[in-house]
């Protein structure tokens, strides 16, 4: 039937990211962590003794992770090209640390990742996907480039220092939007994403994550606990 070839061609589809060996979920801290530094400080802790654990091999802190939904757009500026405000689109933003195209398995196309001595820059680095560099700046290398999000009057300026390939982060079944990531810990969340990449089988390692993050404070709200996404 028509449902069922729908359904196989979701399957053909390529998310932009490894689905394999993944155990994801989302994380509110409780209302003590009522600074940039706290929040910060949490993250640091919890990649540090997840990564410590027997079978993990990578762990990926994010606003929001892929086939779970937009975290917001805006309107696009790219400097030097005139525009009216909306002309040009928009792009999903997203926060991330360093690591997590390594963990999430992303590809980089052109420039580099995002790394930790990009915290608090002036020059706001930013990592954009594929269309999104192919689409303003085709034929030319989009790395260096610049451009602004949301109004103009208040936005920054953003700095492509990397390319990455297309990800499905709404669903399978949308096409990959125009995409931005910056560092998350320039904007800290008490509300986020993790993901876990492990060696093996997910099963086994997932009652270590669970107790590890109890551990780091017992009062953490953990929900949408998965093994694979989107699949």
């Amino acid at each position: 039937s028509l449902l069922i070839k729908s359904f196989h061609r979701l399957f053909e589809v390529n998310p932009g990211f490894q689905t394999e060996r993944l155990v994801t979920m989302r994380i509110a801290l409780p209302a003590n962590y009522d600074s940039d530094e706290t929040v910060n400080r949490f993250y640091r802790r919890m990649i540090e003794r997840l990564s410590a654990l027997p079978g993990v091999r990578g762990v990926a802190i994010t606003s929001r992770l892929p086939i779970s939904g937009s975290d917001g757009n805006g309107d696009i500026a790219i400097e030097g090209r005139e525009s009216a405000p909306g002309e040009l689109g928009a792009t999903t933003f997203h926060g991330v640390m360093p690591d997590y195209f390594g963990v999430m398995g992303i590809p980089l196309v052109r420039g580099r990742f995002l790394e930790t001595r990009d915290e608090a820059s002036t020059l706001r680095p930013v990592v954009i996907g594929e269309s999104f560099a192919r689409r303003f700046w085709p034929g030319i290398d989009a790395v260096g480039k610049r451009f602004k999000v949301g109004p103009r009057d208040r936005a920054s300026w953003l700095t492509i220092v990397g390319v990455v390939g297309d990800v499905h982060q709404i669903g399978l079944d949308s096409s990959a939007a125009f995409s931005t990531y910056d560092l998350l810990i320039d904007v800290p969340s008490s509300r986020f994403e993790i993901a876990v990449r492990t060696a093996a089988d997910t099963g086994a390692v997932m009652p270590a994550i669970q107790s590890t993050l109890r551990t780091l404070d017992p009062s953490l709200l953990i929900d949408k606990v998965q093994t694979k996404i989107g699949r």
